[in-house]
């Protein structure tokens, strides 16, 4: 086995183990059910604290740093008796956007230096730290929306970015190393191409975004309650 191959199969351990942990971990009861995409009410359940472990810490017990809204994560982990109100009152905030309090979808934006030539302002990219209540919230949303698109297989195989269990960049990297190995090993022609599109997060307009949301059916009050916050984005 190549050195290519064998970071590869790591990778993909690691992924397993993960999701494994994530099943253990997950009570066995009062359990968010995947099977009605269309019912909200199913998305947050009192309990989808200990089923989306990623955005709290995990198991761990790992401590995040406080954001706009000044909550750590490992409190709201450990803080069970919150729980069902906090799911409560983040399906409110899905079904009726239009009473989201203005904290939720602020953000505090850092620029740091990509090079060491820092007079030049290019030479930033920008960090936008979002409320620990926000990114739960996501979190949840883009949990359910994985399963829908993975269950009615409408997400092609070769897709690699913003992909659950892929590592993106890594993953491509990786595969066109080990074709690059091969084709030395066995002399073959081999012609391959690279697009680097600059700013490409940044040139993406919202507009699109709920327009992919709507071609790929998912659940109307979803697409409702990203339309609405997206016109409270705002950082400092």
């Amino acid at each position: 086995m190549s050195q290519s191959t064998y970071y590869l199969e790591y990778g993909r351990h690691l992924a397993r183990l993960r999701r494994r942990r994530r099943r253990a971990y997950a009570p066995t009861s009062n359990t968010a059910s995947h099977d009605n995409h269309e019912k909200i009410n199913s998305w947050v359940s009192f309990s989808f604290l200990y089923e989306y472990e990623a955005p709290l810490g995990g198991p761990s017990g790992r401590r995040s740093s406080a954001k706009k809204d000044k909550v750590s994560n490992f409190w709201l982990k450990h803080l069970v008796s919150l729980h069902e109100d906090l799911a409560k009152a983040y399906t409110k905030v899905i079904e009726q956007p239009e009473e989201t309090p203005e904290w939720l979808t602020e953000g505090i934006t850092y620029l740091l230096p990509k090079t060491e030539e820092t007079k030049n302002p290019k030479n930033y990219r920008p960090i936008t730290s979002l409320p620990t209540m926000y990114k739960i919230l996501t979190s949840i949303i883009a949990e359910r929306t994985d399963t829908f698109l993975n269950e009615h297989q409408l997400l092609p195989s070769e897709q690699k970015g913003c992909k659950r269990g892929s590592y993106g960049c890594k993953d491509q990297l990786l595969i066109n190393k080990i074709i690059l190995e091969d084709c030395k090993t066995k002399k073959k022609n081999l012609s391959t191409a690279w697009i680097d599109y600059k700013k490409a997060f940044d040139s993406v307009p919202h507009t699109w975004i709920i327009k992919c949301v709507e071609i790929y059916k998912i659940c109307p009050v979803t697409v409702n309650f990203i339309a609405e916050s997206m016109k409270c984005w705002k950082t400092t």
